[in-house]
């Protein structure tokens, strides 16, 4: 079981697994193979982007471990339940009708914002449109730039894949990663060779500074996986500086390639999106690359050498 005691995250990673893949299809692997389970809630609440991260990391894992115990390959799996029939199967104005002030920006996102009079609001395309199936393309993408399932690797080192799809679930962008991680079994250590990411925004209007972002959302990603941990005593975190917070370091920065899926759909945001895929990518590679499962962030060399003797 995944340990994770951030509030409120199991709502959204039931949401968003069954907006994104088709429901029926994961909920009938994780019954099958006794993995239908619930989250610990409880405990500190992080900031957004915290909290999904843990979330599709525990998603991401999940997924590859029900693709194994079905005896199926982790990319075949994924693309089978991303079939566009869905919740997110794409819903042009969200359900809305075209240029009315009650759509889903106006009543979920901007609030607090004066209420345009009707038939003043521009038309527009959900971001929702294209559905699933540009998710799976983002994971095609991925997966053959990484040279996932072809490449040939060294030992001890693995890839693993991961898709997710931030922020709203009625704006998303539509991500997809392959991590390469290469672990020394001898002391647990690890390090990412190369993160690759596909990304479908919609319009890219500033595509220089969308593959910036995605760049430092990559990182952010790492960093949170390798090295980034608060603890509680006394009802005050231990950590005072980054002295004691470490995030990731110059020498620990991988190789990230980049791609800008161009569909021409609804532009959505870029800021943190891309951060949400490198948890669960790097948990399957080492998974992959010496049999390890962590299922907790970070994944530090005692957890590894842990999972691997418990493997034995």
């Amino acid at each position: 079981m995944w340990q994770q005691r951030i509030r409120g995250n199991w709502k959204f990673y039931a949401e968003n697994t069954r907006d994104n893949y088709h429901a029926s299809l994961l909920h009938e692997f994780l019954v099958t193979f006794g993995m239908d389970r619930s989250t610990q809630v409880g405990g500190v609440t992080m900031d957004a982007r915290h909290r999904h991260n843990i979330t599709w990391a525990e998603a991401g894992s999940d997924t590859d471990e029900v693709a194994r115990a079905a005896g199926r390959d982790p990319l075949e799996f994924r693309l089978s339940m991303l079939n566009g029939k869905g919740g997110n199967r794409g819903i042009p104005n969200t359900g809305y009708p075209p240029g009315t002030g009650s759509d889903y920006y106006m009543d979920q996102l901007w609030i607090s914002l004066p209420w345009p009079k009707e038939g003043s609001w521009p038309v527009y395309e959900s971001g929702t449109v294209g559905g699933a199936l540009r998710l799976a393309n983002c994971l095609r993408v991925a997966a053959g730039k990484s040279g996932y399932g072809t490449k040939t690797l060294p030992p001890n080192t693995g890839m693993g894949i991961a898709v997710t799809a931030a922020e709203e679930r009625q704006s998303p962008t539509w991500v997809a990663g392959v991590a390469e991680v290469t672990v020394d079994p001898a002391t647990g250590k690890f390090g990412i060779n190369k993160i690759t990411i596909a990304m479908d925004c919609g319009i890219a209007v500033n595509p220089g500074n969308i593959e910036a972002q995605i760049r430092g959302s990559a990182l952010w990603g790492a960093s949170q996986i390798m090295s980034e941990k608060l603890t509680l005593k006394n009802g005050s975190f231990e950590q005072s500086n980054f002295h004691e917070y470490q995030p990731i370091r110059l020498a620990q920065v991988p190789e990230i390639d980049v791609t800008i899926i161009q569909s021409n759909h609804h532009p959505a945001g870029v800021g943190e999106p891309a951060s949400t895929i490198v948890a669960p990518a790097v948990a399957n590679a080492i998974a992959n690359a010496v049999g390890a499962r962590v299922r907790h962030m970070p994944i530090s060399p005692e957890a590894i050498l842990a999972a691997m003797k418990s493997k034995a």
